[in-house]
């Protein structure tokens, strides 16, 4: 489970300075005490690039900010940046906004052998031929979003109802075809609910894990109002909430 709550070290993007300044006012190490923390702890390093391209929804609350430019997406030069990082220490996850748009860019995740994929995953049902393009470049999970009931999911991503019962027959189908699909919850005020009502659709469907986040004012989420957000007091009984679920469906092989 994810919650984005408080933490007592300010994260790296909060400060400024070099690298390594923020490396030191972030966690009070130099980069060469922070590099040697994941060596001495055996912890795979992890290379992500994230892609800025184009998106087939808009989701009210996307992190990555709409600036009006359009990039060039060179899969060469992608795989020029992973190709730095060669060593088996370092994961490495391509980030495209919606990756099902780019097919140009699919063989890399083969290439550099990352095996998972994030998707809104509306296009499994009417183009099923996309998931024997996952399997032929060795993707074995598939994340995708699901935030509540069809009104709840529709009302946080702005898709219509129509195209959410399209959602839910492709996330059958992700199961179908035999990938492992793990599902994304981002929650707000509006939505906390689906701690209760959403498990039992998710064993339904077939999903392995579930991840819960929570909404932060970040990318879109900026312009909402603050009510609309959850806060400390109200993450608590979430957490509560969680533990119940977990000691509930982790025997039933739903993993939280």
């Amino acid at each position: 489970m994810i919650m984005g709550t408080t933490a007592t070290l300010k994260s790296l993007i909060s400060v400024d300075g070099t690298f390594e300044e923020r490396i030191h006012k972030a966690v009070g190490l130099t980069l060469e005490e922070f590099d040697q923390s994941f060596h001495l702890k055996s912890v795979s390093k992890i290379v992500q690039v994230s892609i800025h391209n184009e998106c087939n929804q808009t989701c009210s609350h996307c992190f990555q900010i709409e600036d009006g430019q359009k990039c060039e997406i060179v899969p060469e030069k992608i795989l020029q940046i992973f190709n730095q990082f060669h060593s088996s220490t370092y994961l490495k996850y391509l980030f495209p906004k919606e990756p099902l748009l780019l097919e140009d860019l699919l063989p890399l995740y083969e290439k550099v052998g990352c095996q998972e994929i994030s998707t809104n995953a509306t296009f499994f049902n009417e183009k099923p031929q996309i998931l024997d393009l996952l399997h032929q470049y060795k993707i074995k999970i598939i994340y995708a979003s699901l935030h509540g009931d069809k009104k709840q999911h529709c009302d946080l991503t702005k898709i219509s109802p129509k195209i959410y019962d399209n959602l839910i027959r492709s996330l059958r189908r992700v199961v179908d075809s035999g990938f492992e699909l793990n599902i994304i919850t981002t929650l707000y005020k509006h939505n906390v609910d689906v701690l209760v009502t959403l498990p039992d659709l998710l064993m339904d469907i077939g999903v392995s894990g579930w991840w819960i986040q929570r909404i932060m004012p970040a990318g879109r989420a900026r312009k909402w109002p603050l009510s609309d957000f959850l806060y400390k007091n109200e993450c608590k009984e979430i957490m509560l909430n969680y533990a119940k679920l977990k000691q509930q469906y982790e025997p039933n092989q739903l993993r939280i």
